[in-house]
């Protein structure tokens, strides 16, 4: 009767969410168990001694299984239930994110910097000394630009890190198919049994290569490598798309201009941001208006997502020239060590009252990659040094940048009431989040742009 109870009470409860919830009718069910194996003995003495001998084998078998998963005991299934390495169980019957150390241990193995991590579990990874790039997961808490700038049709070359729960259910209660073009691919290595990892690499322009199919459950495809049914290879030229505002993987392939046997290399900011593809024309989608910029008000045409920004990219604005801290000039693009090049900047005035705002415009042009941890900054400073204004962070996706693209950052300052009038210096620069040392640049740690006067409310 106990036993019934509990499984009654759980099938009738919303939350079927876990094996766990009927642990407590399993003493019970084994006893029965046991009475039945007891009533099965046969009677004949030669066949109970068999029967005698196998049950020390089944006990010394479960044992065995139970130690050789040491020390992953959370993801035990036994031989019947498929083993660790193949049993289609997730969630906390294999993995509560509690390969996060073995994981750390692997980078450092394989010297790797960062990896694209889908994580499922309630730690923050950053704890255990972990740099990543965060992809869509169940814990909410670990966002970011890279976080809806996840591609799910061919997503961006690196090392991808995905929880056993996240490659199986997605963000678990929806988007179930985020990961499933790698579901079919075997990973190159497992840490512990609850994170794989994936290596995705695309060969260069025009070069052809063999590929992998994925198939929407719309029968739509994307592709991380295609090969004809004829086996002839296609060259892997990609297409590009500039998303601003909504999560990339919210957008379905038709839109973004997902084409079979070409790559997708999607670029995501977040609104008062922009990217400037190099690589070539590109789909600009959402909310990609930034009046404060001359340059994307000349790019974009609403009746036509495509367009072209490279002509703009080699014509950006930025007179006069930035200055060092000791009144240097610095030629643009400036680049910064570690990091992207200042290419230019657009300021709407040089003179503003308590209470407005005056709008900077900064460019910077990408070189080999961006790391996820980098942020600008912009102060506005008074004669005293003191901050009048300021503004910080870098809200684009550091996956699927190229070299050369031109990442567009709005910079509304406004300058606080009860601002004395006088000449503000205006500083720009760039460091690493959330505390970390500033990018070196000319020799010096920030560029000075054109000063900034506060005038008085009747001036």
């Amino acid at each position: 009767m106990p036993p019934a109870v509990v499984f009654a009470a759980t099938m009738a409860s919303p939350l079927k969410m876990s094996y766990r919830y009927i642990l407590p009718a399993l003493p019970f069910v084994i006893a029965f168990g046991s009475s039945m194996a007891v009533s099965l003995v046969p009677p004949r003495a030669r066949l109970r001694r068999v029967w005698q001998a196998m049950l020390p084998m089944a006990v010394a078998w479960a044992a065995l299984t139970a130690a050789r998963i040491y020390p992953h005991h959370l993801s035990y299934v036994n031989v019947l239930g498929g083993s660790p390495e193949n049993a289609c169980f997730v969630f906390s019957d294999a993995d509560w994110g509690q390969d996060l150390i073995g994981l750390r241990e692997y980078m450092a193995a394989e010297g790797l910097d960062s990896v694209h991590l889908s994580y499922f579990g309630s730690a923050d990874p950053s704890a255990y000394g972990l740099s990543f790039r965060p992809l869509p997961g169940f814990r909410r808490a670990l966002t970011g630009p890279d976080f809806f700038g996840y591609n799910p049709y061919t997503p961006a070359a690196g090392t991808y890190a995905i929880s056993t729960t996240s490659l199986q259910l997605g963000l678990l209660y929806q988007k179930h198919d985020l990961y499933a073009i790698f579901r079919d691919r075997e990973p190159e290595a497992r840490i512990g049994y609850s994170i794989h990892i994936y290596e995705v690499a695309y060969p260069p322009e025009g070069v052809e290569q063999p590929t992998l199919e994925r198939r929407h459950s719309d029968g739509a495809q994307s592709t991380l490598e295609r090969r004809h049914s004829d086996g002839a290879q296609s060259a892997m030229s990609p297409t590009r798309a500039v998303v601003v505002g909504p999560a990339v993987a919210d957008l379905p392939p038709e839109t973004l201009g997902v084409q079979p046997g070409r790559p997708l290399i999607a670029k995501w900011a977040a609104p008062g941001a922009l990217v400037l593809a190099a690589g070539g024309p590109a789909r600009y989608l959402g909310e990609v208006a930034m009046p404060a910029s001359s340059a994307v008000g000349t790019l974009l045409r609403e009746e036509n997502p495509l367009a072209d920004a490279r002509p703009l990219i080699e014509a950006l604005p930025g007179d006069p020239l930035p200055l060092t801290p000791g009144q240097v000039p610095v030629p643009l693009p400036a680049p910064f060590d570690g990091g992207p090049a200042l290419a230019g900047y657009e300021l709407s005035g040089t003179a503003v009252a308590p209470g407005d705002t005056v709008d900077l415009v900064t460019y910077w042009q990408v070189g080999e990659t961006v790391r996820p941890s980098l942020a600008a900054f912009v102060h506005l400073l008074d004669a005293g040094g003191n901050v009048v204004s300021q503004w910080d962070g870098w809200p684009v996706a550091s996956g699927g940048l190229e070299p050369g693209d031109v990442v567009v950052l709005h910079h509304p300052l406004v300058v606080s009431d009860g601002t004395s009038p006088g000449s503000c210096t205006l500083q720009v620069g760039l460091y690493d989040a959330p505390d970390g040392p500033r990018l070196s640049v000319a020799g010096e740690d920030r560029l000075l742009l054109p000063c900034v006067e506060v005038i008085g409310a009747g001036e």
